[in-house]
């Protein structure tokens, strides 16, 4: 189990990284508090899906928090470097504000399925 939760941090700490790496690479200027914004924004689902990777204890939401960081890093990673490298238009930029928010949709509906998963069965 504490296998799984290793994979699980290392999964999202390269997405988290990589999400990073490529916000400073396609901004003009790292340095203001806008940019500053959106790289905080990029960052955010990793850094729930970091805190839910902590917070999980059972086998089952440990292999499901896995699966989750796995399907949102790709992603996210994925729609970024298309987005910005690969199909280069005016409309790449509007990747900043809707990967993040796609990412987020997914991890609030997936939440509570994992908060019963993880929770506790209580004897009789």
């Amino acid at each position: 189990m504490e296998r799984i939760r290793k994979i699980s941090f290392i999964v999202i700490t390269v997405a988290a990284i990589a999400s990073f790496v490529i916000g400073i690479q396609t901004m003009s200027s790292p340095v203001n508090i806008q940019a500053a914004g959106i790289l905080i924004w990029f960052v955010s689902p990793y850094i729930y899906l970091a805190v839910m990777a902590k917070v999980v204890s059972g086998k089952s939401s440990n292999i499901a928090v896995l699966i989750l960081s796995l399907l949102i890093a790709v992603f996210g990673i994925w729609a970024l470097i298309d987005a910005m490298f690969i199909q280069n238009d005016a409309q790449g930029s509007l990747a900043f504000v809707v990967v993040p928010s796609y990412q987020w949709a997914l991890l609030l509906v997936t939440s509570l399925p994992l908060y019963f998963l993880n929770r506790k069965k209580k004897p009789d």
